[in-house]
């Protein structure tokens, strides 16, 4: 267990994606959390937190399981996010918006769906973050909040195909100052 609190404070992990998906069994039993870490080599590590939903730590034997190699080369991306359930997006350098789906997600196995383009013209912006069930945020320089919504995020439908995506709305302003801004589900956001 001390092997796995190292890796998840430790220094390696570069960027930490959550992405939450809940069990389909009785509302009894525990909901896990999936996180995933980029290492400074381009790793991307899955861990699974078992009993997310009630704190289970690193004294209850079983609550983490990990830390599982998922995939190589996730260095060098302007950002990476989680985009709800096993979902994730990746803005490369010249704006485009890859999507991606884990399908081993719940078992932590190297077991992913074609990458797909999904968007062009994603880089320039301050911070680009998901609100879940295909919601996307971005911070524009200015501070502006603009939300999209991208109705194929659970296939991968692209700028090419007509009803993909809604938007860009305005819908804040003064949002520059804020050194992170995340969701924290169902509409809520933070910030720092």
């Amino acid at each position: 267990m001390n092997n796995i609190s190292l890796k998840l404070t430790g220094v390696f992990v570069a960027l930490l994606l959550i992405a939450v998906a809940t069990n389909a069994n009785a509302q009894n039993q525990a909901k896990s959390s999936y996180v995933y870490g980029i290492t400074p080599d381009g790793k991307l590590m899955w861990y699974r937190h078992v009993g997310a939903d009630s704190g289970l730590g690193l004294e209850t034997t079983g609550s983490w399981q990990g830390a599982n190699e998922v995939g190589h080369g996730w260095n060098g991306f302007a950002s990476v996010f989680a985009g709800g359930s096993n979902i994730i997006y990746l803005i490369r350098s010249d704006g485009t918006l890859d999507w991606r789906q884990h399908q081993g997600v719940r078992t932590g196995l190297t077991e992913w769906g074609a990458s797909k383009v999904v968007g062009r013209g994603w880089n320039g912006f301050r911070q680009v973050f998901s609100g879940g069930g295909g919601i996307l945020y971005v911070i524009e320089a200015g501070g502006k909040l603009r939300w999209y919504r991208h109705n194929g995020y659970q296939t991968g439908a692209g700028f090419e195909t007509p009803g993909a995506w809604e938007g860009p709305r305005e819908v804040g302003r003064g949002w520059a100052s804020f050194k992170q801004v995340f969701s924290g589900g169902n509409g809520i956001i933070y910030a720092i």
